[in-house]
């Protein structure tokens, strides 16, 4: 059985390729999955699918497939990918990866909420932020990196609890592990929904940690009554955005 197949660049929002290939060339599933494919001779990373699995794609008779382009440098010069981290990497305890969802671990924290009063901070390292993209920027790539460490708790004392997050995204949490690392992240979630996925890290229910990984335009929204009600701002580290939840939604104070 053949299924329409389309390719679209994560970065740019464009499909770019569209085939048929047979249903038993896909994988089981592409959610948790590290999926790499070759289309010319480019490598590209499945960042999310839809459907995600080879059950529901047979039955849609079609997927759609957001493809992010794996870059490679010379070794000699080898540049930082992105031009921050945050500090406070991912706990690990002994677990299952065939039973988790995977991100990268330079994919921790990237994209996530932050209770307002931190606010201040945030801003306090976009600074820093943009000027490691003004002047360590080399090509595609950049020779310095600007570690976070202003929020090592994002959410602590918002009382935003686990369940909730399932309930307004409509999905099941499950556990959460990082490419490439041993094991899964101790107290860590992640919820699918569509193209993307809410994860983070949780303590006796009560979510501490809470990101976004994905096309998550859509998942923003069903979170956007939660972060109104908790006062939470949405930020996006790499890009310098700092969003405020508003009866209106999100928007630049």
């Amino acid at each position: 059985m053949d299924v329409a197949l389309e390719l679209i660049d994560h970065a740019t929002g464009e499909v770019f390729a569209q085939s048929e290939v047979p249903l038993d060339s896909l994988p089981k599933r592409f959610a948790g999955m590290d999926t790499q494919l070759t289309v010319g001779d480019k490598l590209y990373r499945v960042v999310a699918a839809s459907p995600d699995t080879r059950e529901d794609i047979a039955q849609a008779k079609r997927v759609v497939l957001r493809l992010q382009l794996v870059e490679t440098v010379d070794p000699q010069t080898v540049l930082y990918s992105l031009p921050t981290i945050e500090d406070a990497g991912a706990p690990l305890t002994a677990g299952d990866h065939a039973a988790a969802i995977l991100i990268a671990p330079d994919d921790w924290r990237q994209v996530e909420f932050v209770r307002a009063m931190h606010r201040a901070v945030v801003l306090a390292e976009f600074t820093e932020i943009g000027r490691i993209k003004r002047e360590h920027q080399q090509g595609s790539g950049f020779d310095a990196i600007h570690v976070r460490k202003g929020v090592p708790e994002p959410l602590r004392g918002a009382r935003l609890r686990r369940v909730e997050l399932e309930q307004a995204i409509g999905a099941a949490a499950k556990p959460l592990a990082l490419r490439g690392q041993k094991g899964v992240v101790a107290g860590g979630f992640a919820i699918p929904d569509t193209e993307a996925m809410v994860y983070g890290l949780a303590q006796d229910g009560e979510v501490v940690v809470m990101g976004l990984f994905g096309y998550f335009a859509d998942t923003i929204g069903k979170l956007h009554a939660l972060a109104l009600a908790r006062g939470l701002v949405f930020v996006d580290w790499c890009g310098e955005q700092c969003l405020v939840a508003h009866e209106q939604g999100f928007v630049q104070p």
